[in-house]
């Protein structure tokens, strides 16, 4: 069986992209563009099963080979949601590289894989509009940035 020490990471290349992130409780992350990532509560969902294999754990006594196996039980459930956790955080780290703000048309706000044309320039298939990729982005992030103030100050 592997483990993830065994696969060699391999970094993704460089986008350019750029993304306000804030990370919450009601969802596990929400993006400058307004996109909301679910968080999946992966301990819940394994809090019965969990829950049972401490009870048993308690009722073993100290030092006997079943608590061992016992204790074995536990740290396996406890690593199962560990790897839940980090393939779910990098599965969402990468939909968030592959979706960045950098394909956000600046003028228009049209959004399409097809706007950024190369890694420096972006072209807005709806309206036109080029521009430098960073400088589309940081255009954005601006605009979002205003928003949620004049939002903030309105309520």
């Amino acid at each position: 069986m592997l483990s993830c020490d065994d696969v060699p990471a391999e970094p993704l290349p460089a986008t350019g992209a750029v993304a306000g992130i804030d990370m919450g409780v009601a969802s596990l992350a929400t993006t400058s563009d307004g996109e909301h990532l679910t968080n999946p509560r992966h301990l819940a969902a394994s809090a019965d099963r969990l829950a049972a294999a401490q009870r048993a754990l308690a009722r073993k006594k100290r030092g006997s080979k079943r608590r061992r196996k016992a204790v074995a039980r536990v740290a396996a459930l406890h690593a199962k949601v560990r790897r839940q956790r980090l393939d779910g955080a990098h599965k969402a780290a990468l939909a968030l590289v592959r979706t960045g703000a950098s394909r956000t048309c600046a003028r228009c706000g049209h959004s399409a894989k097809e706007n950024r044309a190369t890694q420096a320039d972006s072209a807005c298939t709806a309206c036109g509009h080029t521009a430098h990729a960073d400088v589309n982005a940081a255009v954005n992030i601006l605009g979002a940035g205003l928003a949620l103030r004049r939002a903030a100050g309105a309520a």
